[in-house]
């Protein structure tokens, strides 16, 4: 089992580099709780709140992140730790409000850390748009009522909660779960996070954060790993292993889940302490050749709902995913 832990101290990154090469034939799976510092990639910044409290500041300290992706033709390090946030200024971040001159950024936080993802180019967002049309689409096909579900990106948790927050690159709401008068009653069921090829084991931990904190109501998590210098996109489907298998998961176990990718997600609630995160199915995307395809979203696991007359799970296909990530 390839666990990813927090402990950044030399034997211990040897340790965890030597698991993943063993483990490599295995699909990643995470079962610890969320820690937001987490497998960031080498170089990322850390600054206290103190050094980019002014709106100035913080832009600089964005835009410098922003300017270095974009010399380095989008690789390296996308993130921004800040340590010592104050309500207000998690406030400006979550709305947005005139703080950052249009660059685009996702954003999270627990308890004063905030960490903010910038966004380089408009590949990322155009090939996150474009999976997006592509799912809509199939919906509208297959004779999907339109508020059936909602598309959204959220950095508020449902119900009262506020010492946490994250917004995705987008997820979906089915009908339901969709706000209501500015208040969030649901969590949504599946949720896209894209990002640079150096930032895919940051990725992977931010697919368990939507996984403990919605106890499962969160089915699906699609990763999104971009390398633009040699065109290879890398996608990873996120969901949590059964709540009936023996714990902790066996190497046997989880190669008999990733043999079928197109199995449904678990739909009841499972607590993070007894959660199994993995990825239970990876595509890879290059100028010449796409393997490990095609990608199914179960319907239910979508909709959260069983499927109608000519309703279906949604199926991207090779041909669905060349369209998808043309723009790269």
């Amino acid at each position: 089992m390839a666990t990813y832990r927090t402990d950044a101290s030399p034997d211990r990154a040897t340790a965890r580099t030597h698991q993943r090469a063993q483990s490599e034939p295995l699909s990643p799976v995470i079962s610890d709780r969320y820690d937001i510092m987490a497998d960031l990639p080498q170089g990322y910044q850390l600054r206290s709140f103190r050094s980019c409290s002014t709106p100035k500041q913080l832009q600089n300290a964005v835009r410098a992140i922003y300017e270095q992706l974009e010399y380095d033709n989008g690789e390296g390090n996308q993130w921004l730790v800040i340590r010592g946030l104050s309500q207000a200024a998690i406030e400006r971040l979550s709305n947005r409000t005139g703080c950052l001159a249009g660059i685009p950024i996702r954003f999270m936080w627990v308890g004063t850390t905030g960490l903010i993802k910038v966004v380089p180019t408009g590949a990322h967002d155009i090939t996150t748009s474009e999976l997006r049309s592509y799912i809509e689409d199939q919906r509208r096909q297959m004779g999907m009522p339109r508020l059936d579900i909602l598309w959204g990106s959220t950095v508020t948790t449902p119900g009262t909660v506020t010492t946490h927050g994250k917004e995705a690159d987008e997820c979906i709401y089915p009908r339901g779960r969709e706000p209501l008068g500015g208040q969030f009653r649901g969590w949504p069921t599946l949720v896209v996070e894209t990002g640079v090829s150096e930032s895919l084991a940051k990725l992977r931990r931010d697919a368990t954060w939507w996984f403990q904190n919605s106890s499962g109501d969160t089915r699906i998590v699609l990763l999104i790993s971009i390398k633009r210098s040699t065109k290879q996109i890398t996608i990873e489907k996120w969901q949590l292993a059964p709540p009936n298998l023996p714990r902790p998961l066996t190497r046997q176990a989880i190669a008999q889940l990733c043999q079928q990718p197109d199995q449904m997600p678990p739909l009841v609630q499972q607590q993070p302490s007894n959660q199994f995160a993995l990825s239970i199915q990876e595509i890879v995307i290059t100028p010449t050749e796409i393997t490990g395809g095609p990608l199914v979203i179960p319907f239910q696991a979508m909709a959260d709902r069983q499927p109608t007359g000519s309703e279906g799970d949604v199926v991207i296909n090779n041909q669905g995913w060349r369209e998808i990530t043309r723009c790269v």
